[in-house]
């Protein structure tokens, strides 16, 4: 249950960080 939780912790902060990414490129 503890490696479910972890992957779905760096699965959630991946998407987060790939949204910030799309942002810098739009605001540039």
């Amino acid at each position: 249950m503890l490696y479910q939780a972890g992957v779905f912790a760096s699965r959630s902060s991946l998407r987060c960080c790939r949204i910030r990414f799309t942002w810098a490129l739009a605001l540039l």
